[in-house]
């Protein structure tokens, strides 16, 4: 063949030389599409993974949000019947009044009015206090970790030359249905 007539030098530089493009071919057909491949697939699972993570760390958030639901939801799910419920309410706001030096001349249960999934409890009072004391009392029932407030309220002197206020408002109270 085409050995016989070759030397032995030009027979070595003749078998490197096929060696070397054989080598180059298997790379480029074999190796190079195989490693294409392990590449794409190492990539398709970091994102798979980043995915992963992502999830769980979503996982972990509802954890942390169905916690938080419960810690707050706690104070406002309506715990006993209207009656009991309207009587709680009148029980604190009075309670708080007592704490903010307001005294409370008149406290009158109003509507409940029932919407879909909670009920709002209205609260209508008469009180008299100094103005320094009404707004720490509004402030102290607005920072309760129920859900009250202040829906309206006049104020009016005592008397001409007073600094006591007789002040009317009305107060609510949303409270969740418990089913």
């Amino acid at each position: 063949m085409i050995f016989t007539n070759l030397k032995k030098r030009e027979k070595i530089i003749l078998t490197i030389t096929i060696v070397v493009v054989g080598f180059g071919l298997l790379e480029k057909n074999v190796f190079f599409p195989m490693r294409k491949k392990m590449n794409a697939s190492i990539i398709k699972q970091k994102n798979l993974e980043k995915n992963l993570e992502n999830f769980l760390s979503m996982i972990a958030q509802e954890e942390i949000i169905k916690s938080s639901y419960k810690k707050y939801t706690e104070e406002i799910i309506q715990q006993g019947s209207n009656e009991e419920e309207m009587g709680n309410f009148l029980s604190e706001i009075e309670k708080l009044g007592y704490k903010c030096l307001i005294s409370i001349k008149d406290i009158k249960p109003g509507k409940i009015i029932e919407e879909e999934e909670v009920k709002k409890y209205f609260v209508k009072l008469e009180i008299e206090s100094r103005i320094n004391e009404f707004a720490d009392y509004i402030y102290q029932l607005e920072s309760l970790p129920r859900l009250f407030r202040v829906e309206d309220f006049t104020i009016s002197p005592k008397d001409k030359n007073s600094f006591i206020m007789r002040i009317v408002l009305t107060i609510s109270k949303i409270a969740i249905n418990k089913e």
